[in-house]
């Protein structure tokens, strides 16, 4: 019994130590970066543009809202296999790809990219910071250079892909200012054009209020088409300007930053899981041995210890 007692307790000890110097000898690496969205990319929006935008079903947004779709960005599988290929320095190997860091191996490099690319983004935390409004990124790697490389990477790929985004939507907005400005040219000519068609009948008004009060409302109306013309002209002189925008949609807070001291937190999730194996073994141990050893016959300890004494007999 104390030979079975020592084997099972060296097993358990052993298995634990191994699963703490595992943890120890792959260290972590978390490189962190903050960005927000710059203020000439959330320009003051009139009312106007807004209305135009809702009513075509664009999202012209709020800061926090362009910070939302930042991260939609950042986590969209399709952004993070795109950098997966890519040649990065590395700690280890001098250069190497998340490809070659996951181990990944499928029957094409689309499948190997995309593979890669799930595992990426297990490892990648992204929050928001609501006040001040700011996007918190980490990308945690056993590779530190590997992982401040890859969220660099990441960051222009999401800053790449938020610009085609805001193009395409601002190319919207812009033709559905088009279309605003479009109608009211046509409203503002045919109020001209009735105006001019009742000046022709009548020549003389002066001498007749209801004929005064019928060119008052005609001219009148065409001073507010004009007005609202005007307006909707300068409306889409700025939907134009922010179409020809090119400026990067993301300003870097604090920039991705090389790891400087190593990310502790899976050595500690393996002394926890060390110490609870240890107690599982004392609770099984403690328990298994007050059910079986009742159950061993007397004779058969006799038995085995007379066994265990000749075989220690000097020959």
């Amino acid at each position: 019994m104390t030979s079975l007692r020592r084997s099972y307790w060296i097993v358990g000890g052993l298995l634990a130590l191994g699963l703490v110097l595992f943890a120890w000898l792959r260290p972590q690496w978390t490189s962190e970066a903050v960005v927000l969205i710059p203020e000439q990319q959330m320009p003051a929006i009139s009312g106007l543009i807004a209305s135009v935008a809702a009513q075509s079903g664009l999202d012209v947004g709020t800061q926090t809202g362009a910070l939302e779709f930042l991260r939609e960005i950042l986590t969209n599988e399709s952004i993070l296999a795109s950098i997966t290929s890519t040649t990065q320095p590395s700690s280890r190997q001098g250069h190497a790809t998340l490809r070659e860091y996951y181990k990944v191996h499928e029957a094409s490099g689309a499948q190997e990219s995309i593979k890669a690319a799930r595992k990426l983004l297990s490892d990648l935390s992204v929050s928001i910071d609501v006040s001040p409004a700011t996007l918190h990124i980490g990308l945690t790697l056993h590779d530190s250079l590997l992982a401040k490389a890859a969220l660099t990477a990441l960051l222009a790929a999401a800053d790449s892909a938020n610009r085609v985004s805001r193009l395409s939507q601002a190319t919207e907005v812009r033709r559905a200012m088009d279309n605003q400005v479009a109608a009211a040219r046509a409203r503002l000519r045919g109020g001209e054009d009735s105006l001019q068609a009742f000046l022709v009948q009548n020549r003389s008004v002066t001498s007749s209020p209801v004929l005064q009060t019928m060119l008052a409302r005609f001219t009148r109306s065409v001073d507010i088409s004009r007005q609202w013309l005007m307006n909707l002209e300068l409306q889409l002189a700025q939907a134009q300007y922010a179409e020809a925008q090119q400026v990067p949609t993301i300003a870097y807070v604090v920039p991705p930053t090389e790891p400087a001291l190593r990310d502790y937190r899976t050595f500690h999730v393996a002394i926890a899981l060390a110490v609870l194996l240890l107690g599982l073994q004392a609770i099984v141990w403690y328990y298994g041995h007050r059910t079986l050893e009742p159950l061993i016959p007397t004779d058969w300890t006799r038995i085995r210890e007379v066994l265990i004494a000749i075989c220690r007999e000097p020959r």
